[in-house]
């Protein structure tokens, strides 16, 4: 049986989680994105990030800061709400 993507998740956080939680936060943004129907052109006139930042952070050429994310997440309409639960 292979790899889950549940398994390669939690071996990543356990040796980048800074790059997992951001990676994971990007996702979410681009399936918002998509799901609306905004092009990464609109996203970057909206966030003030350049379309060229937002490309290579798509493509994971290029990790965002926190305040990107934040920009990104803002500039859609959303707001980031996280939480702390036990395992």
């Amino acid at each position: 049986m292979g790899t889950s993507f549940i398994d390669v998740r939690n071996a990543l956080m356990k040796t980048d989680p800074e790059k997992t939680f951001k990676t994971e936060l990007l996702g979410r943004i681009k399936g918002i994105r998509e799901r609306e129907d905004i092009s990464q052109s609109e996203l970057s006139r909206r966030s003030g990030v350049p379309q060229k930042t937002i490309s290579r952070m798509e493509s994971g050429l290029s990790t965002p800061s926190i305040e990107t994310l934040y920009k990104l997440i803002d500039s859609l309409g959303y707001k980031l709400d996280y939480k702390i639960v036990k395992k």
